[in-house]
């Protein structure tokens, strides 16, 4: 999956969540996704633990390569843990200024709608009056 050259159309299904489409579908889900590849992962381990178990010496040389394992497993830990750091913590600040822009849009139509002039009805029995033609253009902008 992660070698993938080509994309997939659509990436991934539109999710039906009543539960009879959740029943009937094998295609989309998580699981007629992996499973060619999960296969494929776990003959490849067992191929390799029944020829380290056949030849010890082999498996001896390998030893080594647990120092070597453990540092890199170490920097890659960290390096991960710092980028999602980072990548939270700029989502975040995103997601804070589309909220702000988000308000002050509001405020901003808010002020607008309350200064647009309005027209009261030639019958006004019950019914309440209605923006002027020009502020209604000029809100439908907005």
């Amino acid at each position: 999956e992660s070698l993938r050259t080509k994309g997939r159309r659509p990436v991934m299904k539109q999710f039906d969540p009543s539960s009879k489409a959740i029943w009937r579908h094998w295609s989309g889900t998580v699981l007629s996704e992996t499973w060619k590849s999960a296969l494929k992962q776990g003959l490849w381990a067992s191929i390799v633990y029944i020829v380290l178990r056949q030849s010890p010496g082999f498996y001896r040389g390998l030893v080594g390569f647990e120092r070597i394992w453990s540092q890199i497993m170490a920097i890659t830990t960290f390096t991960l843990t710092f980028f999602v750091n980072e990548a939270y913590s700029c989502w975040r600040t995103c997601l804070n200024i589309c909220y702000n822009v988000q308000g002050r849009l509001n405020d901003f139509s808010l002020a607008v709608a309350s200064a647009a002039r309005r027209v009261e009805p030639k019958d006004s029995k019950g019914k309440s009056s209605t923006y002027s033609p020009e502020s209604r253009k000029v809100l439908l902008v907005i």
